[in-house]
Order: C-alpha cells, then structure tokens, then sequence
C-alpha cells in the first residue's frame, strides 16, 4: 500500500486528495460536465484547499506528451469562458471556481483572459502561458497595468506553467491579485 493509500485508509483522504477533489468537482460543476465527484460530496464538507494543488498531484494527473494538451485559447464576443479570451469596456466570464482571470488594458477597452487549471486532456503548462503572452502582444495589451481575478489559491508553482505565466506577466504584485469566486463582471475602475 502507497503512503497516500494509507493516509486516507487511517485518517481519511489527504491534502492532494482534497484539493483535486476539489478542483475537479469545481470544474465539472462549473461546466455542467459529468465528474465521478457528486455535488452533495462536495458541500459535504470537503475542506477548500489554501494553496496550488502538490507537485505529486499535478504529476498523477499529467497524461502523456504524445496527447493534445491545454487546448487552444479562442476569442469570443461574449462571457468569457474557459480557456477563452475577449475584449470590451466590461469583460465578464462564466463561474470561476479553480481559475484565473488575466485583465490588462488595452486602448480604452479591457483584454480579459479566462484560464482553468484543467484543459483538455493536460493542465495548464509553460506552452499556455506563452499563448498568453502572444494573445496579450497581438493586441497590445499594457502589462504594467495588469491584474489578475480568479480563485488564486489554487495556482501556485505546482501548476506546470504558473511560473512561466508569472514571468510573462511581469510578476504583479499582491495589489495587483484579487481573490473572487463566481461570475466575474470587471470593469477599469476595478483596475485602479
């Protein structure tokens, strides 16, 4: 028996384990996705996790290399979803349980970026972050006034590409990181 096994069998499921549980059920619920997690387990007292998921967690759950990764990061002209991205003078995104909003401005309009942990079949990693950073270029996008939104306590360097997507965005400050669940409405005043 492995020491997680073990854990859960004497003193019931381990950090990792919640905090997967947690983001996948987010996720799938979010999405209205089938999960193997239902929503009562998942108001039945499932601790919220404080931090990123473990590295022995992101590494259960990357698949192989020869597979599709994140997916692609499309543009859209209404609620931003998952791995989706828009611009306008409000940016507004679906429910936001694991993920993480990018907002830059760009003219007098915002750049918005919705990102999850999960993608298709791979979490989010250094690849992405760099189809962040060409998204935010293409339009030119104000690094120096970007903020970030989202469920953050989730992201942390055990996300494959969260340092990566760190650097790309000039690392902002904790003023710049706002913690938010649910659906997002931000504007350029939230930016200030």
């Amino acid at each position: 028996m492995d020491d997680e096994a073990e854990h859960h069998q004497l003193r019931g499921p381990s950090p990792t384990s919640v905090a997967i549980a947690w983001a996948t059920t987010s996720c799938a619920l979010a999405s209205n996705r089938s999960t193997s997690f239902s929503a009562e387990r998942l108001d039945s007292g499932i601790p919220r996790p404080s931090r990123g998921l473990t590295q022995a967690t992101a590494r259960r759950i990357t698949v192989p290399q020869n597979t599709m990764a994140y997916g692609t990061i499309k543009e859209v002209t209404s609620d931003i979803a998952e791995r989706e991205y828009g611009i306008a003078r409000t940016i507004k995104t679906t429910a936001v349980t694991s993920c993480m909003i990018i907002v830059c401005p760009v003219g007098t309009k915002l750049l918005g970026i919705h990102l999850s942990i999960f993608g298709e079949t791979d979490i989010f990693g250094p690849a992405d972050a760099d189809r962040v950073q060409e998204i935010l270029r293409q339009h030119g996008a104000d690094l120096s006034k970007v903020h970030i939104f989202g469920e953050l306590d989730f992201w942390g360097g055990e996300i494959a590409g969260y340092d990566r997507l760190m650097e790309v965005l000039g690392h902002p400050g904790t003023h710049r990181q706002h913690q938010r669940s649910g659906t997002l409405t931000i504007t350029a005043a939230d930016l200030t």
